[in-house]
């Protein structure tokens, strides 16, 4: 932790924009998490930019884990704020599972899932956060791709972006 600590201090003397002692506290603590995902997103909220170069609000990673039960799933998805770290990024993140219900194609909403048809899920955070929610999939349902949409007032448009369904399985840093 101390030297993650030490190497994230420096780098944030390093960034054009300045970062408060508790900005840097926290994003430390994250990289030194035993989660790979937030390691990641902590280094490049830190480093001020996706791996593109690109600012603004974006759509870093989707995850799917086993839950604890045959049909159940954690879904976690990563935002990040990129080089605009002056304010907060806030909005509502709809996660849609698409896939095949016996020989039909099917797909179900995050709400449908969670018995609340009209429900997504919030977020709210100034460098990154990973939205995390457990489902349980319809017995029957084989899912292969989540559509995820985010809407937020520092979008001009929706943003929406399909990841194929890998449970377990970490995905490459975007």
């Amino acid at each position: 932790m101390r030297t993650a600590l030490v190497l994230f201090t420096a780098l944030a003397l390093l960034l054009p924009t300045p970062l408060l002692a508790q900005d840097v506290l926290t994003l430390a603590q994250q990289a030194a998490s035993n989660d790979a995902a937030e390691r990641q997103a902590a280094f490049d909220a830190l480093r001020g930019m996706g791996a593109d170069g690109v600012q603004g609000l974006r759509i870093q990673r989707f995850v799917v884990e086993p839950g604890g039960g045959p049909r159940e799933f954690v879904l976690k998805v990563t935002l990040i704020q990129a080089m605009r770290h002056e304010s907060t990024a806030s909005g509502l993140a709809e996660v849609v599972v698409h896939g095949m219900q016996g020989d039909r194609p099917a797909r179900y909403s995050i709400g449908e899932l969670l018995g609340r048809p009209k429900a997504q899920l919030p977020f709210s955070f100034r460098y990154f956060q990973t939205l995390e929610q457990a489902v349980t999939l319809p017995e029957g349902f084989q899912a292969f791709e989540a559509e995820v949409q985010v809407r937020s007032s520092k979008l001009r448009f929706p943003m929406q972006q399909s990841f194929p369904w890998k449970v377990g399985e970490e995905p490459p840093a975007a």
